[in-house]
């Protein structure tokens, strides 16, 4: 469970850069999980005005990349601190889906992860 979990904030930590480095304002987190299902839910959202729409699908496609279950602790052991776009494609693979929304402004991306 410790190391469910210390992935999460992993997830977490990547896409709060990705969102800082766009300018967001007030970014809300929140993290549960289900253990009947062993899954997690992370919802991130945030004010980033002016977000262009290329982003928004570059972000939407990198997220929902396959997940890489064999090979997902040596990604998660590559994936650093580094503001790299390569960063948020790791990430991609270590969740198994994501929904990306932008109206108003409003940044939402809500993850699924399943242990």
């Amino acid at each position: 469970m410790y190391l469910h979990m210390e992935k999460c904030m992993r997830i977490v930590s990547d896409i709060v850069g990705f969102c800082h480095s766009e300018g967001a304002e007030d970014i809300q987190i929140s993290i549960s999980h289900d253990k009947k299902n062993n899954a997690s839910g992370i919802a991130i959202g945030c004010l980033i005005p002016g977000l262009s729409p290329k982003t928004v699908s570059f972000l939407t496609g990198v997220l929902n990349s396959p997940r890489q279950h064999e090979v997902e602790h040596d990604y998660w052991l590559l994936d650093g601190d580094s503001e790299m776009p390569s960063e948020l494609t790791l990430t991609g693979m270590m969740i198994d889906s994501a929904e990306v929304s932008y109206e108003n402004g409003f940044l939402t991306i809500r993850i699924t992860r399943e242990d």
